[in-house]
Order: structure tokens, then C-alpha cells, then sequence
């Protein structure tokens, strides 16, 4: 709400998934200082940081991911999403980034041949 991480709220959750792996989603990058926000969130007890370098893109992002990977030190890893494709993996696994977030966006036909009618995306449904 004011730029910070709600630290009360985000651990009582972390405390709640008891000893399950917990990331902080990517409302990190709508924080007012990353580098606080980084450390609020290592005091949770979340075990990622889900984080497109404070910008709209990870490769726009790129120094700010360098300085959390870097001020992390592994108390925390460092998730990167948001535009991560082939061509800027290696720079974002460069900048230190302990885990990629990306989405397939193209639909390909598969060959399984039997798809379970009452689970998955539409796209992967069996239509009568």
C-alpha cells in the first residue's frame, strides 16, 4: 500500500504454509526501494523472490537483478520473469538469477493421444 512489503502479513503466510516453499510474487517490483524490500522479504522466511528488476521487462531490469542476486548472497534466491525468452537467458542467468519465470504463449499440437476431459487448459480438452 505505502511501497513496502506488508513483513507481518507475508510471514504470518509464510508461517501458515508450514515448511512449505513460499516465493514472494512479483509485487515486488511495485516496491519503493528493492534493496529494503529484498531484505523485508528474506526476514519472512520466503525462500524466492519473484522480480522483473523493479521494470516492466527483466531485461530492462538487468541492474537491479545484478544488485539482488548479489545482496541475496543465497539467503534468498532470486526468481526473474517478465519477457524472459531464448535470446536473454544467458544474460539473465549472468545478472545472477537463480531461477527463470517465462510462459509458453504458442500452442502445439502434442502427440498424446488421450487428454483427460475434466483437467487442463481448454486448448488441451477433448471436444465432443
Amino acid at each position: 500500500m505505502d511501497g513496502e512489503v506488508d513483513e507481518t502479513r507475508t510471514a504470518q503466510l509464510v508461517r501458515e504454509a508450514k515448511g512449505m516453499e513460499v516465493t514472494f510474487h512479483q509485487a515486488f517490483d511495485m516496491t519503493r526501494d528493492p534493496r529494503q524490500a529484498l531484505e523485508a522479504v528474506i526476514r519472512t522466511g520466503c525462500r524466492l523472490a519473484f522480480t522483473a528488476g523493479c521494470r516492466n521487462t527483466a531485461q530492462e531490469g538487468i541492474g537491479t537483478l545484478h544488485a539482488l542476486a548479489a545482496q541475496a548472497a543465497g539467503r534468498i534466491e532470486v526468481m526473474t520473469g517478465s519477457g524472459v525468452k531464448p535470446s536473454n537467458v544467458r544474460l539473465l542467468v549472468a545478472a545472477g538469477s537463480d531461477a527463470l519465470h517465462f510462459s509458453a504463449r504458442r500452442e502445439r499440437e502434442g502427440a498424446m493421444r488421450f487428454r483427460n476431459p475434466r483437467a487442463g487448459a481448454p486448448a488441451f480438452r477433448n471436444t465432443p
